[in-house]
C-alpha cells in the first residue's frame, strides 16, 4: 500500500525523472525542470550558506543548489518518511545522499534537523524556499511546518545570542587561562571524596536560607556553585568543591573575600572560559585549582592538544548548577541533594542572603536608590510569570527544564520536597580523578592554532560576536575567519 503523497514517476520532456502526485499533478515542470531550477537559483543571494528547500520532488533543485553553492548546507523537506522513501527511487534523489552537505528530512524531524545543522556564526542568514505547488497540495501541514521552523530557529537564536554576547570574552578568557596554566606548573593531586556521603549541591536561590543550619551540622560533601560559595563563607561553612562557569568580570567577586581557614580545604573547578582574575586570585592564595572544559570549541581544541588532560563537565543551557551536579556524578556519588536550585524568585527575592550583590548594592545605596530597589531592577529585567509561591522568567524556566532533562538523561530518579531536590543515581559512575591544573605549553598551542587550516570551528563563538558587531556585519565568512585568527595574537 502506497501511503505517500506521490503516485508514480514519469519522464519530463527533457528526459528527467519527476514524481507525480496522487491527484495526477506534478510540483515542477513536466517540460524542463532543470531550466526551472536554474531560474529559481538566480533569485538566491550569492553568499548564502544555508538553505531549507521545501518540496524535494525530483531533487533537481537540491542538486543544482549544491552545485552553485558548494559550501552551503541544504535541508530538503518532504511531508513524511514514506514520501522520502518513494522519492529515493529517483536517481537524482538517491544520489543526493552521497553529498554530506545535503540532508533530507520529513516534517516530523525538521526541528531537530535544523538545530543539529544550522550554525549562525558559520552560515549567517537562512534562505527558505517553498515550492508553491507542493504547499498547495499539503495545506494541512502548513502550520506544523512553520511551527517546526520557528521553534528550531528560536532555540538556535537563543544560543547564538549568548555566543554573540560572550564570544569575544570567552575566547580572551580561554587563551588567558591557558597562558596562566602554562606558568602555574601545579601538579598537586586532590584526594578522592568519600562517595558514601551525600553530595550536597549548593545553588544560591532564596530557599538556601532555610537550610544553612542543616548544612552546618550534617555530614555532606559540599559542592558549591560560585555565587553560593561566598554565601557559605559568611556562615563559616566549608565547601569541599566550588564550581565556576562565569566568564564575566563580576565572577571575581564570588572569590574575593575567601576566608583562608575555610578555603584551603576547597578544590576549585574553573571552566577554561571563566574569568581569569578569579582563577588568579585563588592560585595566588595557594588554593588547588582545577580547569575543566564544557563544550566551547576552543576549549575542546585545547583539550585535544593536551591529550585530554582536562576534566569534561556538562553545562546544559549555561547554568552552573548543572555543572556542579555533573561533577558530583563524575566523582561517583550515588546520593545527591540540591539546595537553593529554585529556578524562580520565591518571596520576590533573587538570591539567598549573603551573596556578593548584597555588598555591592549596599555600597551603592542611598535614599533614592535603596538595596531593595536595586534587587527589584534585577528581577524585573524581563517579564515575570507567576508560579506556585513565587514568580519566574522564561530563562529560569529553561534552566529548570534543562536541569531536569539532564537528570532524566542520566537515568537518575529525583523528587523535590520543601524546595530540595533529592536525587538517586541508579548506577554510580566510576570515580573520575580530580586532577589539578598541570603544565601547558602555551606557545606551542598558539602555533598549532595558527597552522590549523582545515577547520575554523574553534573560532565560531568569536565569529558570532563579530557577526553581531555592526562594524563587521557586512563581512563575508572568510573575512570573519581572518579577523578571528588575528585575534589569537592579541593575548
Amino acid at each position: 500500500m502506497n501511503n505517500s503523497i506521490y503516485n508514480e514517476i514519469i519522464l519530463s520532456k527533457s528526459c528527467s525523472q519527476i514524481p507525480v502526485l496522487q491527484n495526477g499533478r506534478t510540483i515542477e515542470s513536466k517540460y524542463n525542470p532543470e531550466r526551472e531550477a536554474e531560474q529559481i537559483i538566480q533569485t538566491f543571494e550569492q553568499n548564502t550558506l544555508f538553505f531549507i528547500l521545501i518540496g524535494i520532488g525530483s531533487g533537481i533543485l537540491l542538486k543544482k543548489t549544491a552545485e552553485n553553492f558548494p559550501k552551503a548546507k541544504i535541508i530538503g523537506v518532504e511531508k513524511t518518511q514514506e514520501d522520502l522513501e518513494f522519492l529515493s527511487k529517483i536517481t537524482t534523489v538517491s544520489e543526493l545522499s552521497a553529498n554530506k552537505n545535503i540532508i533530507l528530512s520529513s516534517i516530523n524531524n525538521l526541528e531537530n534537523c535544523i538545530i543539529q545543522n544550522y550554525v549562525p556564526a558559520l552560515h549567517g542568514n537562512i534562505k527558505i524556499f517553498e515550492n508553491k505547488a507542493w504547499l498547495n497540495e499539503n495545506k494541512d501541514i502548513k502550520n506544523e511546518l512553520q511551527t517546526q521552523i520557528q521553534t528550531a530557529l528560536k532555540k538556535v537564536s537563543a544560543d547564538f545570542s549568548v555566543q554573540a554576547h560572550f564570544g569575544k570574552i570567552w575566547q580572551k578568557n580561554i587563551l588567558t587561562n591557558l597562558k596562566l596554566l602554562s606558568l602555574l606548573n601545579n601538579k598537586n593531586q586532590a584526594s578522592q571524596p568519600d562517595v558514601n556521603k551525600t553530595a550536597a549541591i549548593i545553588a544560591a536561590g532564596p530557599t538556601l536560607d532555610d537550610y544553612i543550619k542543616e548544612l552546618q551540622n550534617e555530614n555532606y560533601f559540599i559542592i558549591a556553585t560560585d555565587t553560593a560559595y561566598s554565601i557559605l563563607q559568611k556562615y563559616n561553612i566549608t565547601a569541599d568543591a566550588a564550581v565556576s562557569l562565569d566568564g564575566q568580570c563580576v565572577s571575581y567577586n564570588h572569590f574575593l573575600e575567601c576566608k583562608t581557614e575555610l578555603s584551603y580545604k576547597t578544590n576549585f573547578y574553573f571552566d577554561l572560559s571563566s574569568n581569569p582574575s578569579a582563577v588568579k586570585k585563588r592560585t595566588e592564595a595557594g588554593n588547588k585549582v582545577n580547569y575543566f572544559v564544557s563544550g566551547h570549541p576552543l576549549s575542546e581544541y585545547a583539550n585535544v592538544f593536551s591529550k585530554n588532560q582536562f576534566l569534561k563537565l556538562y553545562s546544559g543551557s549555561g547554568t552552573v548548577t548543572i555543572t556542579a551536579l555533573d561533577l558530583a556524578l563524575k566523582m561517583g556519588f550515588s546520593k545527591i541533594k540540591v539546595f537553593g536550585a529554585d529556578f524562580s524568585y520565591p518571596k520576590h527575592k533573587p538570591y539567598a542572603k549573603g551573596s556578593y550583590l548584597d555588598s555591592l548594592y549596599q555600597l551603592a545605596e542611598n535614599r533614592l536608590n535603596s538595596t531593595e530597589k536595586q534587587f527589584s531592577k534585577l528581577m524585573f529585567r524581563t517579564e515575570l510569570k507567576p508560579v506556585k509561591n513565587a514568580v519566574t522568567t522564561t530563562v529560569l524556566e529553561s534552566y529548570k527544564e534543562s536541569f531536569e532533562d539532564y537528570l532524566k538523561a542520566q537515568g537518575c530518579s529525583f523528587s523535590k520536597h520543601n524546595n530540595v531536590y533529592e536525587i538517586s543515581v541508579k548506577k554510580a559512575a566510576k570515580q573520575t580523578p580530580q586532577i589539578a591544573a598541570s603544565s601547558f605549553n602555551f606557545s606551542s598551542f598558539i602555533d598549532s592554532l595558527k597552522n590549523e587550516k582545515k577547520s575554523e570551528i574553534y573560532l565560531l563563538p568569536y565569529i558570532a560576536w563579530l557577526r553581531k558587531n555592526s562594524k563587521f556585519s557586512d563581512n563575508k565568512y572568510e573575512e570573519f575567519v581572518k579577523l578571528a585568527r588575528e585575534s589569537l595574537l592579541k593575548v
